[in-house]
């Protein structure tokens, strides 16, 4: 049976759901949602739009930007444009899942294959894990540090140093 006939604009039912079982699909997170378990709703996709637009590293963009010497008017204009493409992507990204009750996994699965979704899969993980989280990670880490110095001086003289990418490391 084809990805198409299953995923058709009628509500999931469950004999659609058992289609997917015996393609192989066992995992209850990758079948398709009913529409009333589809609990997302305008709030929720707003405050996810939000989370992506301001978090500390947009912050330190911005701020990097501004000492370049760009224009405080120019420097809110492209993170504007930028938070609008931003949720452009991610309405593009989200139509097929919101349409048919889907998670992304999935709908790799019906454009490339099982086995053609391993790779934008794979890079997807390597963006969000690696590189978004890893800078995520960093700047939280040197905010704290910059906070612990405060309360305690102490700290940023603490111990030997091992240096590390540029920065040094307490031990």
């Amino acid at each position: 049976m084809q990805i198409s006939k299953l995923l058709q604009d009628e509500p999931v039912a469950s004999k659609n759901l058992e289609c997917y079982r015996e393609r192989g699909y066992t995992n209850e997170d990758l079948l398709p949602k009913p529409q009333e378990k589809r609990t997302m709703s305008a709030l929720n996709f707003c405050t996810l739009w939000m989370q992506s637009v301001h978090n500390i590293p947009n912050y330190a963009a911005v701020g990097a930007f501004l000492l370049m010497g760009y224009s405080p008017i120019y420097v809110m204009i492209g993170i504007m444009l930028g938070a609008i493409l931003t949720a452009i992507v991610m309405v593009a990204n989200g139509v097929v899942g919101s349409k048919y009750g889907i998670p992304f996994s999935m709908h790799l699965r019906a454009t490339y294959g099982k086995a053609g979704a391993q790779l934008p899969g794979f890079l997807r993980g390597v963006v969000a894990a690696i590189c978004w989280y890893g800078i995520q990670t960093y700047i939280g880490a040197k905010a704290l540090e910059i906070l612990v110095g405060k309360i305690c001086p102490e700290f940023l003289t603490f111990g030997n140093k091992i240096p590390f990418v540029g920065s040094h490391i307490p031990i």
